[in-house]
């Protein structure tokens, strides 16, 4: 910039669109002129990453003076890379390293219009991801919140806010240890095949941290009764759909899984 005060310009124009744009990104409440609702639904659920290094990239993005159907496209790329990557188990640093090769690609021009751009999973990342999502999810795993919560704002009706609460807990519908005397030990009496089906995909729903920790051991039409049908666990279309199930088996388990893994699959282009 010193050698060069023309691009000096350059910068001090660049620093004003990122001071015009940057309430909006963080607010995802651009303003595109057309098609704004469905942007903002992608651009939250991007923002709703757990990963440091997605802001920049969105930002330059923006102040490059897209257009409206790029830039959604682009959020769509950014929104499956970040929680694809999560889903592989890409540490902080591989992430971020990422990160910064697509803001190179911006810079460069062809982020989304490069098949290799690293905007894009690769197909050995894919393929991992299909294999995670397929089998059971250990509980330290670290992808499991933010994709429950990805699959629930999916669910969201069109006229709903995305939202991303903070404050949710995880519950596993067939418990992961049942008491010795429910019905859980009777309707899936294996125990491999017991720990197996409440760790897949599934077999997860989320609720509000109000609700009683104890009653993670109820049996189904407990649980359906007295946690997935009040109002509180209605906010979460992922929970709110349970009361539709008049039991749950393993058949309702994998069903389920199939649904659930679909979704996911379909986000994250996989």
């Amino acid at each position: 910039v010193l050698r060069h005060p023309s691009k000096s310009l350059v910068v001090v124009e660049t620093l004003k669109k990122f001071v015009e744009i940057i309430e909006q990104l963080e607010s995802c409440e651009l303003d595109c002129g057309e098609s704004n609702e469905l942007l903002n639904r992608v651009v939250a659920c991007v923002q709703a990453l757990p990963i440091e290094d997605r802001t920049p990239a969105g930002l330059l993005w923006l102040a490059t003076n897209r257009s409206v159907r790029q830039t959604l496209e682009f959020f769509r790329a950014l929104d499956a890379l970040g929680l694809g990557l999560l889903v592989t188990g890409a540490t902080s640093n591989t992430i971020a390293k990422r990160m910064r090769a697509v803001i190179r690609r911006i810079v460069d021009g062809d982020c989304l219009d490069n098949p290799k751009s690293e905007i894009f999973l690769t197909d050995a990342e894919k393929r991992r991801v299909r294999e995670r999502l397929s089998k059971p999810i250990g509980p330290k795993s670290r992808f499991i919140r933010p994709l429950l919560l990805r699959l629930n704002a999916e669910m969201l009706d069109p006229e709903i806010p995305t939202y991303f609460p903070t404050k949710v807990t995880l519950e596993h519908i067939l418990p992961q240890r049942p008491s010795p005397r429910s019905e859980w030990m009777k309707k899936i009496p294996d125990g491999a095949k017991r720990q197996e089906l409440s760790q897949l995909l599934g077999n997860f729903t989320i609720l509000t941290s109000k609700m009683n920790p104890r009653a993670s051991n109820f049996d189904f039409h407990k649980k359906r009764e007295k946690i997935f049908g009040t109002s509180e666990s209605n906010v979460f279309p992922l929970t709110a759909e349970l009361v539709k199930y008049d039991d749950w088996t393993e058949a309702e388990i994998r069903e389920r899984h199939q649904q659930l893994t679909g979704m996911a699959r379909h986000i994250l282009k996989v």
